[in-house]
């Protein structure tokens, strides 16, 4: 119950008791291991899952805990040997597949990543979170091809893609592809028109435009502060992004933004 609400050093000190009380008891060092790794203490982790193991060695959660603490703490390679052994053990469980996917990603491999994100997929078709995921993480390490590729692959398969056709958008975007942005935050907002992050994204998109062509500058601006509007009405409320985002630059010093800024801080 401890390790549900997140008070992670309750939860040591609780499955400390247990293993004191029944040392092979499998499960509270694998507990405890969970615990250990969502406080950053990696090493201590991957030694109460290897203890868990020691005990059960076809332990999904040790195994799957292990694994994660290892990529955690950037042993991509020890990681992927932990999902090896579970694909092997559970060969048509989506979850190993998913976590090995983002390991080969982080690791910078974009095909085996790609790879291993079909096979999920394969074994569940709505796993679009996978290939969410991946783009996330492509993004970050600033290849942004691959993280459009991931996108657009989830895409196929997503019941709801709205996520997927953002996170692209967005990509889009970071690459100056403006139009290719526009168009994907215009499909979300076809399937539902209150997606604020949408109706966000293309209010910087009007604001950039502001300044790449300037004999629009008026109409891009009023465009901007529309679509800013509407995503604080559908629900946007993170004021620190709105003040921070560089591609909001454009509309800092319109007494307009200023006000809407303030509605969206105090909502």
């Amino acid at each position: 119950l401890r390790l549900d609400a997140d008070d992670f050093e309750g939860a040591i000190a609780d499955l400390s008791d247990a293993i004191a009380f029944s040392p092979l008891m499998n499960m509270a060092w694998a507990h405890r291991g969970l615990a250990l790794d969502l406080l950053g203490r990696h090493d201590e982790a991957i030694t109460d899952f290897d203890e868990a193991l020691r005990i059960f060695p076809a332990m999904y959660l040790a195994l799957n805990g292990r694994g994660l603490a290892r990529r955690h703490k950037g042993d991509f390679d020890g990681a992927i040997s932990d999902f090896d052994k579970m694909i092997q053990v559970w060969p048509e469980v989506p979850g190993p597949w998913v976590s090995r996917a983002g390991t080969k990603a982080e690791k910078g491999d974009v095909e085996g990543a790609f790879a291993d994100a079909e096979e999920a997929s394969r074994r569940d078709g709505r796993l679009a979170g996978v290939w969410l995921g991946l783009a996330k993480e492509f993004a970050k390490r600033k290849d942004n091809e691959a993280a459009i590729d991931a996108c657009s692959r989830g895409i196929l398969t997503a019941e709801d893609p709205s996520d997927l056709l953002n996170e692209r958008g967005v990509v889009r975007l970071r690459r100056g592809d403006l139009d290719a942005g526009v168009a994907d935050f215009h499909t979300i907002l076809e399937r539902n028109p209150r997606y604020s992050a949408a109706l966000y994204n293309l209010g910087c998109v009007h604001a950039l435009r502001a300044v790449r062509f300037p004999e629009r500058a008026v109409a891009e601006t009023d465009l901007a502060l529309q679509s800013l509007a509407a995503a604080a009405a559908a629900g946007f409320r993170d004021a620190g992004l709105m003040e921070s985002d560089p591609d909001l630059a454009p509309l800092r010093n319109d007494p307009r933004f200023r006000e809407l800024l303030g509605r969206v801080r105090h909502r």
